[in-house]
């Protein structure tokens, strides 16, 4: 008999350890009150009792039991809150999709405003799992999807063809010799300047013209220096206005002087144009000899 109650006795133990094990795995707390609330869903997108209730994507609770209302309007889901999270008046109860391969769970966003929502009137959303949606957008930009696929379609047409500089470089052969051509050039050029076989080649890999280079850099920059400060003639053609109008003038009478000695004007003009005037003047010179 004393053998049979603590047998008896022991398996009561394990009975209550399987029982709190359980309620623990369920997500629910011993000692503490759930918490319902019950809402109206247009659509439940495939939820089930036993699916997660979420907030901020933390398991708050369970969907306890679904059911369609007398007027077949709305689908009726009560929540099976772990602990009191009370619904503002800007909250939100969405059927989210958990995963692509299937399952769902309610997310619920309690809201942030300052009156709480009344309980008898909480309504929620069902989303489309992610293939429906995936689905929709194919039908929707079905056009836009075909297009695409057309000019592709032509694109690969024009290369077979051999239409246009890219069908020719795939398809004619003359054109890829061409091609060949060129790139072998272009390697040809590469490596007589990796060699320093050219000038430029010469002025990368030679130290003295690099020098050469540097020096003729650092010549440039101190005559532009000395321009901007005023310094030599160049920059006072450049910075005194009166030099400068002078030059202009000079120009300007060379311009005159040898559009007369085109149009043959003066003695120059004529002795340089007219080859009747040059006689007569080798003539003269004749005579005075």
């Amino acid at each position: 008999m004393a053998k049979n109650t603590v047998v008896g006795f022991f398996f009561l133990i394990a009975l209550a350890l399987f029982l709190f094990a359980a309620i623990t795995v369920q997500g629910l707390k011993i000692g503490d009150d759930p918490y319902n609330l019950t809402v109206k869903f247009t659509s439940v997108s495939g939820l089930s009792a036993g699916d997660n209730v979420r907030v901020r994507g933390y398991d708050v609770g369970r969907v306890e039991e679904l059911g369609i209302a007398e007027d077949g309007s709305h689908i009726v889901v009560h929540l099976r809150l772990n602990e009191e999270i009370v619904p503002k008046a800007d909250r939100k109860f969405t059927v989210m999709p958990s995963s692509a391969l299937g399952g769902n769970y309610v997310d619920y966003i309690p809201g942030t405003a300052t009156a709480a929502a009344d309980l008898k009137s909480l309504e929620g959303t069902g989303s489309k799992d992610l293939l429906t949606s995936a689905g929709q957008w194919f039908e929707q930009n079905s056009k836009s999807i075909t297009s695409i696929i057309d000019n592709i379609k032509a694109v690969t047409e024009r290369l077979e063809q051999g239409t246009g500089v890219l069908g020719r470089l795939v398809s004619h052969a003359e054109t890829q010799r061409k091609f060949d051509e060129i790139v072998t050039s272009i390697q040809n050029i590469a490596g007589k300047i990796d060699n320093g076989d050219n000038l430029i080649g010469e002025l990368i890999n030679n130290p003295d013209y690099a020098q050469r280079f540097d020096r003729i850099i650092a010549n440039a920059e101190s005559i532009t220096k000395k321009a901007n400060d005023g310094d030599g003639p160049i920059a006072v053609l450049l910075n005194d206005k009166a030099s400068g109008d002078r030059l202009k003038e000079i120009v300007a009478n060379l311009e005159a002087t040898t559009g007369d000695l085109r149009n043959q004007k003066g003695i120059l003009g004529r002795l340089i144009s007219d080859p009747e005037f040059g006689k007569e003047l080798e003539q003269i010179l004749v005579n005075i000899e």
